[in-house]
Formats: C-alpha cells, structure tokens, sequence
C-alpha cells in the first residue's frame, strides 16, 4: 500500500510541474505572428500570463522552456505595428565556465537546426561591457545569439529578428537593392515621410548605428531612426562592411625568367595578391575580381593597350591572418629588329 502511495504522489508531482512549465517554441516557428503587433500576438496565446503595452509583450509566467532548455525570460517587441523581435533571457551567471557552456551549447543547437553556418562578432556596448555575438541569416528572419561579460557578470540573451519590409510604400519596395556590394541608396525615415542617399561605410553593434557617406559628409545614424526595409538592407549587407572595414589587399609584381626566341623575349608575368584581415572574425566566400592592363608593343605602330580578366575565390580567411592568391599570368613578349630598340 505505501509503494502504490509512493507513487502515485510522485506520478502527481511529475504532472504538475509538467503543466506548469510555459512552452514558447511556437512563438518561435510560426511566422504569422510577425505581421502581428506584440499586443496582438501575446493574445494569440492567452492561456500563458503577459503583461503587455502598445509596443511590447512581457511573458510573467515562470519555468520557461525552448527547444527543451530552460530559459529565464521571454518579450516580444514591435514597432509599427509589426512584431520586431523576440528576446529570450537564456541565462544570468556569475561562473564563467558556466557562461561557455551555455553560449556553446546553444551555438550547437542553432548550427544544426537553422542547417547553416554562423558569423561571429566581437564588440564593446554602450555600457563598455564585452560582448560576442552568433548570427544566422534564414530566408525571413535573423537569429543573435550574445554574450555579455561585464564586472564578474556573464548574460546570455537570444534575439529573432525577422524581415518586415513588405508594407513600405510601393513606391519604395520599387527601389530594389543589391546585395553583391556596397552602393549608394535611398534611405527613410520609419514611416517613409522622408529620405537621404547614401551608402553605408560602418556600424557600431555597440551603439546600434551605422555611418553613412553622403555626397556632402559622413553620417552616424541610430538604427531605430530608420526604415525597416533599411534595416533589412543593413543585415543583408553587414559582412560587406566589416569586410570592407577589415580586409587589405595589396599587390606584388612578380616575373618568371625571360626565355629568348631570336630577336623576341618573353616573360610570364602576374601579381600576388595579399589579402590581410585584421579582425578576429573569420572570412568566408571571398571572391577577387582583377583586370590586368599591359602594352603590347608592335614594330610598325604604337603600342597597343590591352586587357586580361580574372577572378580568385579564396573560401575561408582566418581572424588576424594574411593569405597570398596569384593571378594568371600573361606573357610580356618583347621584340626587336636591328638597329631598333625593343621595348
């Protein structure tokens, strides 16, 4: 009779906590709820506690699970009546150890459940804290993973940011970007009344701004102060910035030994080209288009100009590391007849 009791108590143990423990995966997977302000979407789940404001959504329930981990907070914020992120309070520690375990641990769960690989950066805040955060980019939506070490204190906080850019004027979705570089644009203010060209030659992860070059000067603009199509550009075309900001290239001629056929010499020549990233980010998916000019010189005219194109794909750059690519090489082919000097 005390063994039945035993465990029956134990059995009713088990299913309360069960039922007390808040569930917000699918905060997580079903997208409909990003078109959706916080308001709107905290009461698509109405069985859970929040306490919510026009702009924001503050899970009160405790024992707060995702993906089958346990996690401290949860809140959803929006702007313009769109959900704008999902902020999860992973962890709040004072071990260290404890800290590289967590940020490890979800690091892995992310590589495998998002299929692809993250970027790292490195950066002070506002409040000079150090912080390291992994980023994925999905189709639809961005992923942070930060940790924050400050005074013996170590935070481990988790960001959705998903993509909102179809509701901007028409006239504004019309103006389609490129991703494949760093151009001049047109940027907007968050309701789209006004606007600025430009291009965007830096960020401050810290201080959540980017620097733009107008044609007149350099401007520090804080992120909230933009469109969300402009924010959207701006993920999209982050890595070109700090690659842009961090990458060197510098060049060395280099020439193999002359051959000589009668009165012609030739001589193979091309460049080596130094690539040099000073960050301690990796690099990935370099491409470096080159095009070599020479003369060719001819013994009845001018010399005539002339072009070689070429490409170099360098897949992976390390932190603080330098790398040499060459180009392909071109045939410098010099001739003379007698009493002429070649050239």
């Amino acid at each position: 009779m005390n063994t039945v009791y035993i465990t029956m108590m134990a059995y009713g143990a088990l299913a309360t906590s069960l039922l007390a423990q808040t569930n917000i995966d699918r905060l997580f997977t079903d997208e409909g709820n990003w078109a959706k302000s916080a308001k709107a979407a905290a009461e698509e789940f109405s069985t859970f506690e929040w306490d919510t404001s026009t702009d924001k959504a503050v899970l009160k329930n405790t024992d707060i699970r995702l993906w089958n981990r346990d996690v401290d907070g949860f809140d959803m914020v929006s702007r313009t009546g769109f959900l704008r992120s999902l902020n999860v309070l992973v962890d709040n520690t004072k071990s260290k150890s404890e800290f590289s375990d967590t940020l490890e641990e979800w690091v892995a769960v992310f590589d495998a459940n998002l299929k692809v690989e993250h970027t790292e950066d490195a950066f002070k805040s506002k409040d000079g804290a150090k912080s390291m955060t992994y980023r994925w980019k999905q189709d639809t939506y961005y992923v942070y993973l930060t940790g924050t070490a400050k005074g013996g204190a170590y935070n481990v906080s988790l960001e959705y940011r998903p993509k909102v850019v179809a509701y901007a004027p028409a006239s504004v979705l019309a103006e389609k970007d490129r991703f494949d570089g760093i151009y001049e644009r047109k940027f907007h203010t968050p309701d789209y009344s006004k606007s600025f060209k430009g291009r965007i030659v830096g960020f401050d992860q810290g201080k959540e701004t980017i620097s733009v070059q107008t044609k007149r000067s350099k401007m520090t603009v804080p992120l909230d102060k933009l469109s969300e199509r402009d924010i959207a550009y701006y993920e999209e075309i982050k890595d070109l910035v700090l690659a842009s900001k961090s990458l060197s290239v510098g060049l060395k001629e280099t020439k193999a030994k002359a051959v000589r056929n009668g009165r012609a010499s030739s001589v193979n020549t091309n460049f080596a080209i130094n690539l040099a990233n000073s960050s301690p980010q990796e690099m990935k998916d370099i491409e470096v288009k080159y095009v070599t000019y020479y003369r060719v010189d001819t013994l009845d005219g001018p010399p005539v100009l002339t072009s070689t194109r070429g490409s170099l794909d360098v897949s992976k750059l390390f932190g603080n590391y330098r790398q040499t690519a060459y180009t392909d090489a071109v045939a410098i082919v010099r001739e003379s007849r007698p009493g002429v000097s070649g050239g």
